[in-house]
């Protein structure tokens, strides 16, 4: 059996299958969402869209066992640094005449 629901729902989602399951209170499955929620925001949220300082960073230990590689992870609708073209690449294809016009004979 399989149940569709949007993504926005699924933290609810897993308090609602938590309190079926564990027969308990409630509290640590929405503190988990608490939590996930205020990590999102810190991190992602705050600093991208609302131009805030970062507040949260990782332990510098961490980078000793798990280095940042972010320089090598390219954003949606970028070449990874490492397949990107200079401007002086770029000038090697000189394409000649106009092409296919859409609609022409």
């Amino acid at each position: 059996m399989f149940i569709h629901s949007q993504a926005m729902c699924l933290p609810w989602i897993y308090v609602t299958f938590d309190i079926i399951v564990d027969h308990r209170s409630p509290v640590i499955a929405l503190s988990g969402v608490i939590v996930g929620h205020v990590y999102f925001f810190l991190m992602f949220k705050y600093p991208l869209d609302f131009g805030g300082v970062r507040l949260l960073y990782a332990p510098r230990i961490l980078y000793k066992y798990f280095p940042n590689r972010r320089e090598r992870m390219a954003w949606f609708g970028q070449a990874p640094a490492s397949l990107r073209r200079s401007s002086d690449d770029q000038d090697e294809h000189r394409w000649g005449g106009r092409g296919h016009i859409l609609g022409g004979n």
